[in-house]
């Protein structure tokens, strides 16, 4: 009797791990194969073209950014650009951003953050994302798919060139000017639409560190390292968003 009870409890323990093995797998390990398509609005392309280009804009959502220490907040701005749509591997940019207007406090009071003329005939921001692990459908990043559909990864970077800089911050009605710069920083974007004041939105998602350099007028407080700490924007497809913006694996 004893031994039965124990052999009991023994199958009740290894089950109860067993349970607890997969649910901690399905949380952790990202299902997927690497990015090959990118569909907008239900469409991969419009033929003839393999790839072609679609409008998208932003609005600033939520996030903060650190500054020598302090951490300061945005009160809003809007971004536009365009999305690559068909064909993709993650070898280029997919959103690339020429038009930037926000508005966020720092050391020296508000400031806005804008992409130069420059830097916009240049192609402007660039977005990229390589993710090896994404799926058909709006799954990646809380969408319908369960816990292990992560966001879609990439990588945002904000260029040094044109000189003096790509992104210009600029504060005390245009007297302290200074340049961000960042490379490699993480992107990550959220498939899953959501309606906020009767608009379809996705989420862009920015983390990471850049620096601050070329400053004049700002009493030295423009310099050194800052933070991103999840600047996110709400994208929407500018001629209006339906099934969104896909990353996928097959056409």
């Amino acid at each position: 009797m004893h031994l039965r009870k124990t052999l009991t409890v023994a199958a009740a323990l290894a089950a109860g791990l067993l349970g607890l093995t997969a649910t901690a797998n399905a949380a952790g390990t990202p299902i997927g194969a690497p990015v090959q398509f990118i569909r907008v609005n239900g469409a991969t392309s419009t033929p003839p073209a393999a790839t072609d280009t679609v409008p998208i804009n932003a609005i600033f959502k939520s996030g903060t950014a650190t500054f020598a220490g302090s951490t300061y907040g945005c009160s809003g701005g809007t971004m536009a650009g365009t999305t690559k749509r068909g064909a993709y591997t993650g070898t280029t940019p997919a959103f690339q951003f020429t038009t930037v207007n926000i508005t966020c406090n720092t050391p020296v009071g508000n400031a806005t953050v804008s992409v130069t003329p420059a830097c916009a005939a240049l192609g402007g921001v660039p977005v990229t994302f390589n993710d090896p692990v994404v799926n058909d459908g709006l799954l990646d990043g809380g969408g319908k798919g369960g816990p292990k559909y992560f966001n879609v990864l990439g990588t945002a970077d904000i260029p040094a060139t044109p000189a003096p800089g790509c992104v210009k911050v600029s504060a005390l009605g245009g007297l302290c000017t200074a340049y961000a710069v960042g490379f490699g920083l993480t992107a990550q974007f959220n498939e899953a639409i959501k309606t906020v004041g009767g608009v379809s939105y996705q989420d862009l998602i920015y983390k990471g560190n850049g620096s601050l350099v070329n400053q004049s007028g700002c009493l030295g407080l423009y310099t050194g390292v800052f933070t991103l700490n999840a600047i996110t924007f709400n994208i929407q497809v500018t001629g209006g968003t339906t099934t969104g913006i896909d990353f996928r694996v097959t056409k």
